[in-house]
């Protein structure tokens, strides 16, 4: 079980399905999920020691690549219906004032309405002619009563213009956001993403701290020359890519949408640090969670850091020992090369972090693991904050989705009479 964060919501992976849970504006919950196969499962080569954890790596960045993708289109379209439905109540509460001033309006009496607007003084009513005095109209016969004008029915009386209500604004038949805001992403796109992604990535945390660390050199005394003195200099490289890394963090941190990503990065380490520990999955069990795990994200990048400074070492003396000509080649061809063969060897430095992640993660109790996951689990303490209860509710729904029956089957209903104290944690918990 694992997942991450994603804009207002979290992202669940699970042995057959993964699904994603967003919170959106309007406060309700939209869940998608869908089957999930991993590549590992399907080919058996593909199950082999190191290899899995960099077709895991690439399976995790293309699982996040359209999570993210599809919350931030939820975002996108709730915007969108608050608008809409924000200029729908204003326009009928400008015409509902408008009837009420229409209707409350006191009755002004004829006579003051005279007094204020006096008629203009009528023409002298030119005097009509003494009514010359008709002959006494030959009496006609009484007038056959005219049927009485068949008073027409009285106007059925339309109910008086039942004051239409102000053209209650139709809400805007709230495109469902499950179904639109999820949309397909094609083979070529995906793969542009990866790679732009992979490339800044490269760029970032490996060709950038090369570079610093050989101009460091260069301001040395002595000097410091991966091919010579690849343990030290990869030591080196490997700091100032930690600093890399932090800074970045710390800098997307200062952002309020990131800070509210890293809340719902701690929901689903709570969630799963719960499950891990077979509580019961409620708000009370999970709020005294810890909000770092083993095998997070973070810490697989930590540990990519350090394996990849033996690694690195161990690739530099062995190009000057097979290719001994390689020393007399010039400063920056080397350099190009040495970067551009740290870059090839990435997948298999990531492939062997995987394995000491995954080990770590069920043997914590380990000096070795717990040493290897000690930086890690300082990242997370800048990756991860503390959710409110709506988060982990929303990480429970992503969870909940993606569980097989067999795994439901492990969570324990809540004692009565018992306090989550109380609860003794399973022999093989991963502990806090």
């Amino acid at each position: 079980m694992g997942g991450q964060a994603v804009l207002e919501g979290v992202m669940m992976r699970g042995p057959r399905a993964y699904a994603v849970a967003v919170r959106r504006p309007q406060g309700d919950i939209l869940l998608i999920s869908h089957p999930f196969q991993p590549l590992v499962s399907r080919k058996g080569w593909l199950r082999l020691p190191i290899v899995r954890g960099a077709v895991s790596l690439v399976e995790m960045l293309v699982l996040g690549y359209k999570s993210l993708d599809y919350s931030a289109n939820v975002a996108g379209l709730a915007a969108k219906e608050i608008e809409v439905a924000q200029k729908a109540r204003q326009a009928a509460k400008e015409m509902e004032e408008a009837r009420k001033a229409a209707q409350d309006a006191p009755a002004v009496p004829d006579s003051i309405l005279a007094e204020k607007n006096p008629a203009p003084p009528a023409p002298p009513a030119s005097p009509q002619p003494p009514a010359s005095p008709q002959p006494p109209a030959s009496p006609q016969p009484p007038a056959s009563p005219a049927p009485p004008a068949c008073p027409e029915p009285p106007a059925s009386p339309q109910p008086p213009a039942s004051p239409q209500p102000p053209a209650s604004p139709q809400p805007s038949a709230s495109p469902q956001p499950s179904a639109s805001a999820e949309r397909p992403i094609g083979p070529w796109a995906m793969a542009g993403v990866f790679a732009i992604s992979m490339g800044l990535a490269m760029l970032l945390f490996v060709a950038l701290p090369n570079a610093a660390t050989h101009l460091l050199g260069l301001l040395s005394r002595d000097g410091l020359i991966e091919e010579r003195q690849p343990l030290l200099y990869n030591l080196v490289a490997g700091f100032v890519r930690v600093c890399v890394i932090v800074a970045y963090i710390w800098g997307i941190s200062l952002f309020k949408d990131i800070r509210r990503l890293f809340q719902y990065h701690g929901a689903e380490h709570k969630v799963v640090m719960a499950y891990e520990r077979r509580l019961p999955l409620n708000l009370e069990r999970i709020r005294p969670m810890t909000t770092v795990h083993p095998r997070c994200g973070t810490t697989f990048i930590a540990v990519v850091i350090l394996v990849s400074i033996i690694i690195f070492a161990i690739l530099a003396a062995l190009i000057l020992r097979v290719y001994p000509p390689f020393g007399g080649w010039s400063i920056w061809l080397r350099k190009t090369l040495l970067i551009a063969l740290h870059i090839l060897f990435m997948p298999f430095v990531a492939g062997i972090a995987f394995e000491i992640t995954r080990r770590a993660g069920k043997r914590p109790d380990l000096w070795l693991y717990r040493f290897l996951l000690l930086p890690g689990l300082a990242f997370q303490r800048i990756t991860t904050r503390q959710p409110d209860d709506g988060m982990i509710e929303v990480a429970l729904r992503a969870f909940f989705a993606v569980l097989e029956p067999e795994q439901l089957a492990l969570i324990p209903e809540e004692e009565s009479g018992t306090t989550p104290a109380e609860q003794t944690p399973s022999r093989d918990a991963v502990p806090v």
